[in-house]
């Protein structure tokens, strides 16, 4: 079996025995981490309304779910039921949870969450039933199955960033550019950035950063198969993930130009004849076709309408006017959605983005393209959210901004270049620790309930 197959399910190979074990080492301690650290609740109504998708189709009843008040986040269909406007996979994904909460809510006693539920309802009245008129559940609801099931439904993101965390790991072994220093990648990702306070709610940018992580390494991975038809394979994989982080959340289509400068690159660096990679390249694009058709149709059978998402149904509707000065400054360095202050590291790993072109031209030009569609096209998004939760939007760059760090620590800077780097590193690692310590600690539903109570 070869070197990529290998690994698509079980490690790296060609690893010596310190590095296998710290990459062991490394995937036992970010797993307890995030598991010791989630939730275990529903923190916003966009959570809410996943769980509630999840609960439909763990019942069997389809993606319609019962609204919240004012049809927040939903769209009436032409069957009079009201369907979420978020991507379809990720309350698909979260099925198994909800049926492990359903069995573990036999066995816990409800005295046990007796803390969860005076916390929390004594903090944020968004909480507690009733908060937003009569028929409003609360995002504690006072049925313990419904709890219990909520529990488990909150693992979900911290799951899915471990697996981020695992495929960073990986390809910062595999590239073979960092050396010993590979580990700072995960390690920095994880406890450095936004990522560990966002695996808290439930969100689906943690999924759709998996799933464009995932794409762009098989497609950089492609290079490697040179015989047999590992290379449709591969392709095949790389349109299926690019078309699930599509499925996931509907602005991942922003990067597709990025993945497809990966996969040249690979593709012009693989020995193959020009019309294997063509017929891998036309495969990967037809299977990315085939399952991306899943929201057209669905559109059609909801709401009559092949592009009826259902987001231009809500009052800010679909609006791209914010001016692009206004939105750099808004998601790069304001201090309510500047990334940078959310996660430090990022600044860190600007410095050697040149040193990162020059070691890999087409997969850092690939990543560009990635950063830049999120801040570009993102950024002019009507959204006037975010004060308290950070850049959710433009969360999906973090990885591949971050991607170059460990050259940091490289020999092949000059001396001033090196020196300056790891203070600059040093500094912006313990801020990004600081900052998401607190992000873990501090539950954002408290500053933005009562800002929301506040505005008209």
């Amino acid at each position: 079996m070869s070197t990529s197959f290998r690994f698509l399910f079980i490690l790296p190979v060609n690893m010596n025995q310190t590095k296998d074990s710290l990459f062991r080492s490394l995937s036992l301690w970010s797993l307890l981490l995030l598991l010791a650290t989630s939730s275990g609740h529903i923190h916003s109504p966009d959570g809410e309304v996943n769980y509630r998708t999840a609960l439909s189709l763990s019942r069997g009843e389809g993606y319609a779910i019962d609204p919240l008040p004012d049809g927040f986040l939903t769209r009436e269909g032409q069957d009079g039921k009201q369907y979420p406007q978020y991507g379809p996979l990720q309350p698909l994904l979260s099925v198994p949870l909800i049926k492990i909460g359903d069995l573990a809510a036999r066995w816990i006693p409800p005295n046990w969450l007796g803390f969860q539920e005076e916390r929390l309802t004594s903090t944020v009245p968004m909480y507690r039933p009733g908060s937003y008129g009569p028929d409003f559940p609360g995002l504690y609801p006072e049925e313990h199955s419904d709890r219990v099931r909520r529990i488990a439904f909150s693992l979900f993101n911290p799951i899915v960033t471990w697996l981020t965390v695992l495929i960073l790991a990986v390809w910062a072994i595999r590239i073979g550019i960092f050396g010993k220093s590979w580990w700072l990648l995960p390690v920095v990702y994880l406890v450095g950035t936004y990522a560990w306070p966002h695996s808290r709610p439930s969100y689906t940018e943690t999924l759709a950063t998996f799933f464009l992580l995932v794409s762009c390494y098989l497609a950089w991975m492609s290079k490697e198969q040179t015989q047999g038809i590992g290379i449709y394979v591969i392709a095949g994989a790389v349109g299926l993930t690019a078309a699930c982080a599509v499925l996931t959340r509907l602005d991942s289509a922003v990067t597709l130009p990025g993945i497809l400068l990966i996969a040249t690159g690979s593709f012009l660096a693989n020995g193959r004849p020009a019309q294997s990679k063509a017929a891998a390249m036309a495969l990967g694009a037809l299977v990315f076709l085939l399952v991306c058709s899943w929201i057209p149709i669905q559109n059609q059978l909801r709401f009559g309408s092949l592009l009826a998402s259902g987001y231009e149904d809500q009052k800010e509707g679909i609006q791209f006017n914010i001016p692009i000065l206004h939105a750099l400054w808004i998601y790069l360095l304001s201090p309510g959605k500047g990334i940078f202050w959310y996660s430090p590291p990022l600044i860190a790993a600007l410095v050697v983005w040149p040193n990162f072109f020059k070691r890999d031209r087409f997969l850092c030009l690939g990543f560009a393209w990635i950063v830049l569609a999120y801040v570009l096209i993102i950024g002019k998004w009507q959204n006037l959210g975010g004060w308290c939760w950070g850049p959710r939007h433009l969360f999906q760059v973090t990885p591949f901004l971050l991607f170059p760090l460990p050259l940091l620590l490289g020999s092949n800077l000059s001396e001033g270049l090196r020196t300056t780097g790891k203070i600059l590193l040093g500094v912006t690692i313990v801020l990004g620790m600081l900052i998401q310590v607190s992000g873990v600690l501090v539950d954002y539903m408290w500053p933005l309930e009562k800002a929301l109570r506040t505005m008209p």
